[in-house]
């Protein structure tokens, strides 16, 4: 799993305010949707969905029931 810099962080925020310019609600959830599709690039997919199983057990009022 690739660990972001800051400046990677910063230029992804970037993209996504001119994206949605008005909606910061919008914006936090492309920004952290970008952020796990850099973080997980490259990686099989059964160590992606073992990611967000974890994330899953880390907050467990939105982890997915089945």
């Amino acid at each position: 799993m690739k660990t972001l810099t800051e400046q990677e962080k910063q230029a992804l925020w970037e993209e996504v305010c001119k994206e949605f310019p008005d909606d910061r609600t919008v914006q936090e959830v492309h920004f952290a949707r970008l952020v796990h599709h850099e973080t997980l690039r490259g990686l099989p997919d059964s160590d992606k969905i073992e990611f967000y199983r974890q994330a899953g057990k880390r907050h467990p009022k939105t982890a997915d029931t089945h």
